[in-house]
């Protein structure tokens, strides 16, 4: 008989003798102090996650300041560059329109330039004579707004565009207390981010950046004096006077 292998007892052949109870053993709980300490070191996980998230939103909130604060601090941080303040005249050669003479320099250039001024809004600037289509809608507008258009081609008649068209355009409209980096950023989605620069125009601060006309980035300018919000734009696209438009700008003056 193999010793390694007891042989369990005989079952009882009397029915009426009960059969023993089999108790199962009593369930496994675990330890009162390992579950508390399980408890607290989980707590402290779920506490030092929401700390780290909490300090990483308060940290990049404070690297990326809000347009109204980058507004509010615009004037004393924002280096205003000023526009020459007389004209420069356009290289040896160049014309204003196929077929012109070649234009004046220096001073000869300043004094052929031509005054126009608006009671109204109370401003003033030169311009080439070579512009001499100006259609003024500031003054002839019963609305207290309006614009101006100023260039060297007939735009009432069908014809052929050119080159060495040029078309300025300013647009008044009531100041709705837009910061001045907000205007170029309405156009982005157009024309995608465009270089922007902080200019004075007639000693108002303004910005110089980009808006739209015929599809293409055009360079334009925007501030507010007097309740006023100007936007003044190089509306031909195609235009190779381009710096016209910042000799047009430097005379530019506030009548009051």
């Amino acid at each position: 008989m193999d010793e390694s292998s007891p042989t369990p007892p005989p079952l009882p052949s009397d029915p009426s003798i009960p059969l023993p109870q089999i108790v199962p053993p009593p369930p496994t709980v675990p330890h009162p102090s390992k579950l508390l300490w399980f408890l607290a070191g989980l707590a402290i996980l779920i506490l030092g996650i929401l700390v780290g998230y909490a300090a990483t939103n308060v940290l990049s909130q404070s690297k990326k300041p809000s347009d109204d604060a980058t507004t509010s601090s615009q004037k004393s941080s924002t280096n205003f560059s000023q526009l020459t303040s007389s004209p420069t005249p356009l290289p040896d050669g160049a014309s204003a329109k196929e077929g012109a003479p070649t234009l004046a320099t220096g001073a000869d250039l300043f004094a052929q330039w031509i005054t126009y001024t608006n009671d109204k809004h109370k401003f003033s600037f030169t311009y080439p004579q070579e512009l001499s289509y100006l259609n003024d809608y500031l003054d002839k507008n019963t609305q207290i707004y309006g614009n101006l258009l100023l260039q060297n081609f007939d735009g009432s008649k069908p014809r052929k565009e050119l080159t060495s068209d040029f078309q300025m355009g300013i647009w008044l409209n009531k100041d709705d207390g837009t910061p001045l980096a907000n205007h170029p950023k309405q156009w982005e989605k157009e024309l995608g981010k465009l270089p922007i620069e902080y200019i004075t125009v007639g000693g108002i601060n303004a910005i110089k950046g980009f808006s739209e006309q015929k599809y293409q980035a055009v360079p334009t300018v925007w501030f507010s004096k007097n309740d006023d919000s100007y936007m003044i734009q190089l509306s031909h696209p195609n235009s190779t006077n381009k710096i016209w438009f910042d000799q047009i700008l430097s005379t530019f003056k506030f009548t009051e």
